[in-house]
């Protein structure tokens, strides 16, 4: 396998998908680090300075996003002891569990 067949395997392109609603949601949510209230919807996977999917997107705090940014994603999730992946699917199972009590 060539260097890039594994780097798509590891990072494969998502479907952008966008939906305001659901970034609303995530930024009401508390920083996953320092459970802050003042949260931005940071998107995990997206590539070229560009928004990825929305569904995609966990909250963290004005400092915990320039970290994520500053150290990357696998040092990140390291120092703060965190799944990002894990939270994705924890926020979502929420979001919908809300939307179907409406």
């Amino acid at each position: 396998m060539t260097a890039k067949q594994i780097n798509h395997l590891l990072h494969p392109k998502y479907n952008k998908r966008k939906n305001s609603n659901y970034l609303f949601f995530t930024r009401m949510e508390d920083c996953l680090v320092c459970k802050s209230l003042n949260t931005e919807a940071h998107h995990v996977w997206c590539s070229g300075g560009r928004s990825g999917n929305d569904f995609l997107a966990v909250p963290l705090c004005c400092f915990h996003h320039r970290e994520y940014h500053d150290k990357g994603h696998d040092t990140f999730e390291d120092k703060n002891n965190l799944d990002l992946s894990t939270e994705i699917i924890k926020l979502l199972i929420k979001y919908i569990v809300l939307k179907e009590k409406k």
